[in-house]
């Protein structure tokens, strides 16, 4: 595959995730607004609490290779000044991560694997993170 065409099938996922992570939020009683400009994707409220999200969205079936056991996401500087959390969606394994920008590494990048037995596994500073939605309240 092209590097074109892997392009496309990164931004088609990363579309699918944050509409998946919307659909999430929505049954949790969240008011969700995609956001069309840079610094996260999606605005949440609900009643005095609104939450900026940025959502990074990964296919573990579709990793093969070298890199079939890792999988890093970058949350860029604007990302970073502007989101309050990050939601790791992991696509067909059916797990989020809803991790506070403020456990974010300074350089940005969010690393998991993919354990031996198949199962997305992460290191365990994100642990408690996973489908914690209260986090958010």
């Amino acid at each position: 595959m092209d590097d074109e065409s892997r392009k496309s099938l990164s931004s088609i996922l990363g579309d699918i995730g944050e509409k998946i992570v919307g659909y999430e939020l929505l049954k949790r009683g969240w008011e969700v607004n995609l956001n069309l400009s840079a610094g996260y994707d999606l605005y949440i409220r609900r009643g005095d609490v609104g939450r900026r999200i940025e959502v990074k969205t990964s296919d573990p079936f579709e990793r093969s290779g070298k890199y079939e056991k890792h999988f890093r996401f970058l949350v860029t500087e604007k990302e970073m000044a502007e989101c309050n959390f990050v939601i790791v969606y992991f696509h067909g394994d059916n797990k989020y991560f809803i991790i506070p920008r403020k456990e974010l590494p300074e350089n940005g990048i969010i690393t998991f694997y993919r354990r031996d037995d198949g199962s997305i596994g992460e290191d365990t500073k994100y642990k408690e993170y996973e489908n914690n939605w209260q986090i958010l309240n």
